[in-house]
């Protein structure tokens, strides 16, 4: 058992040392321009498992390539990992300004948007960190208003615990927003130009014809071959699921 552990080590330890020297090797190509020797080595170093800086490096490569839609593939990938980055997250954007395809998003209430916005500030983990916290800090008021014999006291303690107490509760759930976000990610980016079809039938008729670039949402997957989406402006249709990539990799 003990033989069988120390081989485990090593064998992580030289995966861990081997994909630390991919990636010194595909910054060093991307500073010297070099970017599809760059884009090579950071998919190869992603072989090792995700990662955020990897899967932004690797989007900035594509974006140098005019590779647009594994540009927003990636940042994409980056996004779902931690939503709050606001590298990833400028630079899709930037990205898509680019775009052949470009949609109006339909009206959103407003406490929907910042409901959102407030969640994507931190990321599972951190918001997990967080509650912990809040946690300790809610625990800390019961001490406070237990033992002083002040009535000041007490009453700050009391005020304190149920602030982070609702606090920890509040982050737990948004914590669990995030992770289920990342579990049931069913984004998709377009790779090669594919015609949207009113149902999944080639002989269908052609609402539109999409480019790479652009992100849709998976709706219904049930059909070998297909996928029907959603446009970022909130249409529907059919379209042929070779021709897109899922962020969910």
């Amino acid at each position: 058992m003990k033989r069988f552990i120390s081989i485990l080590i090593i064998i992580v330890c030289f995966s861990l040392s081997v994909t630390a020297q991919t990636r010194k090797e595909a910054d060093a190509a991307y500073r010297q321009g070099n970017f599809a020797l760059a884009a090579e080595l950071y998919e190869n170093g992603l072989k090792g498992g995700p990662s955020l800086e990897l899967y932004y490096n690797l989007g900035n490569a594509y974006y140098r390539l005019n590779d647009y839609g594994k540009a927003v593939l990636n940042y994409q990938r980056a996004l779902r990992i931690d939503p709050s980055d606001s590298k990833a997250r400028f630079n899709l954007q930037l990205t898509q300004t680019k775009l052949k395809d470009q949609f109006d998003k339909p009206d959103e209430m407003f406490f929907i948007t910042f409901f959102r916005t407030l969640v994507n500030w931190q990321s599972e983990r951190e918001w997990g960190i967080i509650s912990v916290v809040m946690l300790v800090l809610a625990l800390l008021s019961i001490l406070v208003y237990w033992f002083p014999r002040s009535v000041l006291f007490r009453k700050v303690g009391f005020c304190s615990f149920l602030t982070f107490f609702v606090l920890t509760v509040v982050c737990n759930v948004f914590a669990a927003i995030q992770l289920n976000n990342f579990k049931n990610n069913r984004q998709a980016v377009v790779q090669n130009e594919v015609n949207l079809n009113l149902s999944p039938d080639l002989s269908s008729k052609t609402i539109l014809q999409l480019h790479e670039g652009t992100t849709v949402e998976i709706t219904d997957n049930s059909i070998k071959g297909w996928y029907q989406v959603q446009l970022p402006d909130g249409s529907t249709g059919w379209l042929i699921s070779s021709r897109v990539e899922r962020v969910a990799s």
